[in-house]
């Protein structure tokens, strides 16, 4: 991956930075502003919230609560909510058809990763066209810590985010869409966040290229079991995406990496064998 800064703003369309923040990835988007930080950090809007109900007496609650003569229970409240948190999840659950696209998708992209590092000698593992960019090896090794970051940020601050009502299927098109065409577009230059840098972590690019596919497979099953995908959103460059878009980003990032993976591969000095 180039190490740049901001590509110009062209278009009209925003310009792209990345960044870490702690051990989590985010991204941030900006048009001349300064780059917002903290998408996934702390405070973020989960534990703000969270710091809220924590704040609250629900004993105090309860007593403002009245049916006839009895007084509401609290656990009546915490039970209604949790049936409508319930109820939000599955009235947004991802279609099966969504489902079976995403899959496809996922082991598309991992295909095309494969058939860019199949067969590749020591030469072309390492090659660089140039000192500040990234080789064959090293972009296998991000894609492969990405896989597991991408999934984690889903699992962990996605989908322990609060259920939020349900979008339109308008809405919903328009940022898979998104995703899916923002994301691999290569003329937007963007910077490998830290935690993400190659550090030779799994030893060998055959070992990167083994565990980026054992990271996909887990990020498949994660998709194929797990219920309310679209219930619950989360901050991202292009807006709120759900979780199913945080998987469908997760297939977007490796094709982006393929198509630099064939830029490498079409450089003249690229070695035969």
């Amino acid at each position: 991956m180039k190490q740049m800064g901001v590509a110009p703003r062209t278009g009209g369309q925003p310009n792209v930075s990345v960044d870490a923040c702690g051990n989590h990835w985010y991204i941030a988007r900006h048009g001349g502003e300064p780059v917002r930080t903290g998408f996934f950090g702390l405070p973020n809007a989960v534990q703000r919230l969270v710091g809220v109900f924590n704040s609250v007496s629900f004993a105090k609650f309860s007593r403002g609560w009245k049916t006839g003569m009895k007084r509401f229970p609290a656990g009546a409240v915490l039970i209604a909510v949790a049936l409508a948190s319930a109820a939000s999840a599955k009235a947004q659950d991802v279609s099966q058809a969504e489902k079976d696209r995403a899959l496809q998708y996922l082991e598309s992209t991992k295909k095309g990763v494969l058939d860019a590092t199949r067969g590749l000698s020591d030469a072309q593992w390492t090659f660089k066209s140039a000192p500040d960019r990234w080789s064959l090896a090293e972009l296998i090794e991000h894609l492969a810590a990405a896989e597991d970051m991408l999934r984690g940020v889903t699992q962990e601050q996605i989908m322990k985010s609060p259920a939020v009502p349900a979008r339109s299927v308008e809405e919903i098109k328009k940022s898979d869409e998104a995703v899916l065409t923002m994301v691999p577009d290569r003329s937007h230059k963007v910077q490998a966040p830290e935690p993400l840098k190659p550090t030779n972590r799994f030893g060998s690019p055959q070992e990167a290229q083994k565990h980026f596919v054992e990271s996909r497979a887990a990020t498949e099953e994660y998709l194929k079991s797990t219920p309310g995908l679209r219930a619950h959103l989360g901050d991202s460059p292009l807006g709120k995406l759900d979780g199913h878009e945080f998987l469908l980003f997760t297939g977007a990032h490796s094709e982006r990496h393929t198509k630099q993976m064939l830029e490498v591969k079409a450089d003249p000095n690229f070695p035969k064998s």
